[in-house]
């Protein structure tokens, strides 16, 4: 019995010495080192300090953005301690400090609020005491007035209203003029995204064992939504004899709720919230009863081949690791197996909430072969375009370009890097140093009536003038009809110079025009259809 009890005793004496342990609790304060931004979100990376005393501890790294997601969080150290387990929780009691900014705007509207509510209560007094006035103006009751009482309450009258009204004036005037400037401070506190950040924050809390008292430097890792970075362009053109110039830039936003003060910052190409699961064709059963398709347990309508989409898949390619330092801004790119990393080395700072931060990330010139296109049919401008070969070495992304040709701004266009040719084409805009005419040829052209059939001949002349200094090569396209019945019949006759594609109509010129000289292209074309019908022909 006595050894029972002694053991229970001894029991009681561990666990109540565990309990004692698990007392050591501590919240630790982190910050931000290092953000890495990919396409959508971003991992935050924390440094922390902590004392830990010998035996069990609970600590709790708070301040943390709402948006964290568990399943990301990562945290190493650099003692020897046993780690027990990682949790986070939300923590509604403690909201997210606003920037020194964000605070002092905040402040300044709270202060005009108050004078405009004081000023409001102003004008209420004065307008009771001018409506009492007004409800007992009635003179003299029963007996009336003497000329000289009634002469002093009018001017007392005059006198009292002529203040009220004054300074019903001036309250007024203060009001609109505090109302405007607390509209300028809302619009500010927009600006610089100083609203109310969210009611509440996350917390990382962590339980380790440590067999000695003693310094630790933590890592703390995570994911957060509302951050990503988009790429932009601003593309130059000086003269088509020269490389083409190109700034690449990252477009970031942050929404997280915390600030990245002074961070280390990478771009990735990545993107964390894409499955990783490779896709499986499972078996296609077809049914001729209820012209069904049944696919991995999905419905879908059965179409016609010739209504079928065909997919076309692009083969990965393997990327060995390599840094590669991009010219301009110092950035460094660093090529991983999947993704590409931009490397900023400059730090930077982007409070939640804000406008985009734009970074520019590579100065590149990049040799071109510049055309002119034409479709004087639909548009008689002419557009230059770049076509620029071996692209892909220069980890370009689909984005919006600003396009500045001979020092001018001319527009917007799309950079579009997902095809999967070789050549990348970019679209630089109008070009009004080139005059195009597109004109039909009377002489070569005629209706006729033989027979049950009617006989149409069209001829189009195009002329092209480059007045540029310098000679440009232009491409000049145009069509002709094809047939879609047995009884319309359609033949070219001529079009001298011009590739013809007969299955779309289309026929193609390319020329070298001297600097001030002009080119000319013509075809004709026949159609043939029964009398009694009718077509619309150019």
């Amino acid at each position: 019995m006595k050894r029972v009890t002694i053991l229970l005793c001894g029991l009681c004496l561990h666990a109540t010495a565990l309990r004692a342990q698990a007392t050591h609790e501590k919240e630790v304060a982190s910050s931000i080192q290092k953000v890495t931004v990919y396409l959508k979100g971003a991992q935050i990376t924390r440094t922390a300090r902590a004392t830990l005393p010998a035996g069990l501890s609970i600590l709790r790294f708070t301040g943390l953005s709402a948006q964290l997601n568990a399943e990301s969080v990562q945290v190493s150290a650099t003692s020897n301690f046993t780690l027990l387990s990682v949790s986070t929780q939300t923590n509604y009691l403690k909201e997210n400090e606003l920037s020194e900014e964000a605070k002092r705007l905040q402040n300044e509207k709270s202060v005009l609020q108050a004078k405009l509510d004081r000023e409001s209560v102003a004008l209420q007094v004065l307008e009771e005491e001018e409506r009492l006035i007004l409800s007992n103006k009635t003179l003299g009751g029963q007996q009336g007035w003497s000329a000289t009482d009634l002469s002093a309450v009018a001017e007392l009258y005059r006198n009292r209203l002529t203040e009220l009204k004054l300074k019903k004036l001036e309250v007024n005037q203060t009001i609109k003029k505090l109302q405007e400037d607390l509209q300028k401070i809302q619009q500010q506190i927009q600006e610089a995204g100083a609203k109310r950040r969210p009611t509440a924050t996350s917390e990382i809390v962590v339980h380790v064992s440590a067999p000695a008292a003693g310094p630790t430097e933590f890592r703390l890792t995570y994911l957060v939504d509302n951050a990503n970075w988009q790429p932009s362009y601003d593309i130059r053109v000086q003269d088509i004899s020269r490389p083409i110039a190109i700034t690449y830039k990252a477009n970031i936003v942050q929404n997280t709720g915390e600030d990245w003060p002074n961070v280390s910052l990478t771009l990735s190409t990545g993107d964390p919230g894409k499955p990783n699961t490779r896709p499986e064709l499972l078996p296609w059963w077809l049914r001729f009863q209820d012209l069904i398709a049944h696919q991995a347990g999905r419905m879908y309508d059965l179409y016609t081949a010739d209504d079928a989409k065909v997919q076309k898949l692009a083969t990965n390619t393997s990327l060995s690791e390599q840094a590669v330092i991009a010219s301009g801004p110092s950035v460094q790119q660093i090529a991983r197996t999947t993704t590409v990393e931009f490397q900023i080395a400059q730090p930077y700072s982007i409070s939640s909430g804000t406008k985009p931060l734009t970074v520019a990330m590579a100065d590149l010139e990049i040799p071109a072969y510049y055309e002119y296109y034409c479709a004087p049919k639909l548009d008689k401008t002419a557009y230059l375009t770049a076509s620029i070969t071996g692209w892909e070495n220069y980890n370009l992304l689909s984005g919006e370009a600003m396009l500045f040709f001979e020092g001018t701004y001319v527009g917007k266009t799309i950079l579009n890097t997902t095809a999967t040719n070789d050549t990348l084409l970019i679209s630089l805009g109008r070009d009004e140093g080139i005059v195009v005419e597109r004109t039909r040829e009377k002489e070569f052209s005629s209706k006729s009536f033989l027979g049950n059939k009617t006989t149409q001949t069209n001829a189009w002349g195009i002329e092209v003038r480059n007045k540029k200094k310098q000679p440009i090569s232009i491409v000049v396209e145009d069509q002709y009809p094809l047939s879609t019945h047995e009884e319309i019949e359609v033949s070219l006759d001529t079009a001298p110079g011009a590739n013809n594609d007969p299955l779309t109509g289309k026929l193609a010129w390319r020329r070298q025009i001297p600097a001030g000289k002009a080119e000319r292209f013509a075809f004709r074309y026949t159609v043939k259809y029964p009398k009694r019908r009718s077509l619309t022909l150019e």
